[in-house]
């Protein structure tokens, strides 16, 4: 049998609490080895519920969990060694330094006291010296809670709305950090969002979560295409019942404005064949634009309703 592309893989994963309205239904996440993962939806989703049933952090009441292709009820332990994770805002003692914060860590992991130096660089707080943790910046805890997140070497690294309350340059650094881990490190990254803009420069993949269910998955380009074939098309013509009558013959319908004819539907390929039968049947054509449905626009309407 051929082993699974995927570092994380969810089936039939649904979930309720207690006698409320069902929160999940029938989440199938499927996370590709080497990516990163952008988990989408506004708030109360389903993103966080969806991510601690992935870390064992609620009971699984229906579906599974796969990670690293190890069931998670059988290997819990074994794969949480390799899984780092900042749910919600990070547990950080004020009254201790960074380095201070990570060696109460370190000595539950066990991990070398090499680990502290080398995961502090990695997220730009090696020079805070002796400051206390209650004197960082909201960018710099959220910083400190990703170095303690790594400190065990994670392969897999899962973050819950990591950006959350940030300035426009906080943003701007932990999206730097991040393609960092996954491009010099080969982290696999999982980064739950409720804005498409503040991560779509960042992710390789997009999940759509909406009331508990999964609207879209798959690859950023293939979020792009569906925006493509969502978007209009509008002909400048000479002789604008002639363009009319021909569309309709085609059946596609067309739209007036002024001496343009927009029509919706068009895949970008279909234009030239398009253009050509106007010009067939006797229609000059002055200009041909194009209007891309934007990202946050799909979005949106993928969480509507």
């Amino acid at each position: 049998m051929q082993a699974s592309t995927y570092c994380l893989e969810t089936t039939g994963l649904t979930h309720r609490y207690g006698n409320t309205e069902q929160t999940l239904e029938n989440i199938n996440l499927q996370v590709e080895a080497g990516s990163i993962y952008g988990f989408l939806g506004p708030n109360g989703a389903g993103k966080t519920t969806t991510l601690r049933l992935v870390l064992g952090l609620l009971t699984l009441q229906q579906g599974s969990v796969s990670i690293f292709g190890m069931d998670l009820r059988r290997h819990r332990i074994e794969i949480l060694r390799r899984v780092g994770a900042l749910i919600e805002t990070p547990s950080l003692y004020g009254h201790l330094t960074a380095h201070e914060n990570l060696e109460i860590l370190r000595v539950l992991y066990r991990c070398p006291s090499s680990r502290i130096h080398e995961v502090l660089d990695l997220v730009g707080l090696a020079g805070t010296g002796r400051k206390y943790v209650s004197q960082f910046s909201l960018g710099m805890k959220q910083r400190l809670g990703i170095a303690a997140a790594l400190l065990h070497s994670p392969s897999l690294l899962i973050l819950d709305e990591p950006t959350n309350g940030l300035d426009p340059n906080g943003i701007i650094e932990m999206r730097a950090l991040l393609k960092r881990l996954n491009e010099e490190h080969r982290i696999v990254i999982v980064i739950s969002s409720h804005l498409l803009a503040e991560i779509e420069k960042l992710v390789s993949h997009v999940g759509v979560i909406h009331r508990g269910t999964l609207r879209f998955q798959g690859t950023l380009s293939a979020l792009n295409r569906l925006a493509d074939l969502d978007g209009t098309v509008t002909f400048e013509v000479n002789d604008l019942p002639n363009a009319a009558r021909t569309f309709h013959e085609l059946g596609v319908t067309s739209l007036q404005a002024g001496e343009k004819l927009t029509v919706g539907g068009l895949m970008k390929q279909d234009i030239p064949s398009m253009a050509a039968h106007l010009v067939s049947q006797g229609v000059g054509i002055y200009s041909i634009t194009t209007h891309k449905r934007d990202l946050e626009t799909l979005f949106m309407d993928l969480i509507s309703g």
